[in-house]
C-alpha cells in the first residue's frame, strides 16, 4: 500500500497570524462599510453583495488553507512477516488495485472517491491529458477535481462506473504516479 498527502505547504505561523489579523480588520471595516451603504439608494442590495463577498472570502480561505487530499494505492499485498501493533498480520483495507482519495480538513479525512481495479480506463500524465482514443464513443464524462494544485500540473485518471465515465484530476508525486502506471500495466497483463 502506498499513501501520500497533498496539502498547502506554503503555510507558516507568521502567514497564519497575518491572515487572521487581515480577516479581523476586514470584519471590523465591513461594519463601517455596511453602515455607509445603508444610507445609499438600494443600500440593502449593496449590503447583501458585501455580505456575499465576505462569505466567499471566508470560503476561499477555508479552501486554500485547510483542505488537502490523501491518495492511497493498494498495489501489493503486505509481506507475511508484516505485523501490526497487536501482532496480527497486516491486510489491505481495500481490494488489491484500489485507489482512494480522501479529502482532508486539518488532520481529519473522509473518503471522497474509491476506485476499484475493474473501473480503470487510463492514467494520463499532465502533458498528455487528452481523452481522444481513451474514452468510449458518446460517453458522458463527469470531472472530479481532487487537488489543490493547478489543473495544468494534474494527472488525469479515467474510470468508468456504470454508464458514466469519470475524469479524476489529482496531483501525485512522480514515484506515486510511476507505481500507479506499473500497477495498471500489471493489472492489464
Amino acid at each position: 500500500m502506498l499513501q501520500e498527502r497533498l496539502e498547502n505547504d506554503k503555510s507558516t505561523p507568521k502567514s497564519d497570524l497575518l491572515l487572521a489579523i487581515a480577516l479581523l480588520l476586514l470584519i471590523i471595516f465591513a461594519r463601517y462599510i455596511l453602515v455607509f451603504l445603508r444610507s445609499l439608494p438600494f443600500g440593502g442590495l449593496l449590503q447583501l453583495a458585501v455580505l456575499a463577498g465576505l462569505i466567499y472570502a471566508a470560503y476561499m480561505v477555508y479552501k486554500k488553507r485547510l483542505i488537502g487530499y490523501r491518495y492511497t494505492l493498494t498495489y501489493a499485498e503486505p509481506a507475511a512477516d508484516d505485523l501490526d501493533a497487536f501482532g496480527e498480520r497486516r491486510t489491505n483495507p481495500y481490494p488489491l488495485g484500489s485507489f482512494l482519495v480522501e479529502r482532508m480538513v486539518a488532520d481529519k479525512g473522509k473518503v471522497y472517491e474509491a476506485v476499484s481495479a475493474e473501473e480503470y480506463i487510463a492514467l494520463l500524465a499532465p502533458g498528455e491529458a487528452s481523452s481522444v482514443g481513451v474514452l468510449p464513443a458518446g460517453a458522458k464524462v463527469k470531472t472530479l477535481y481532487l487537488t489543490i494544485k493547478p489543473k495544468a500540473t494534474a494527472h488525469t485518471l479515467f474510470f468508468q462506473r456504470g454508464q458514466t465515465v469519470y475524469k479524476l484530476l489529482f496531483s501525485p508525486s512522480e514515484a506515486f504516479a510511476d507505481t500507479f502506471q506499473t500497477m495498471l500495466k500489471d493489472l492489464r497483463s
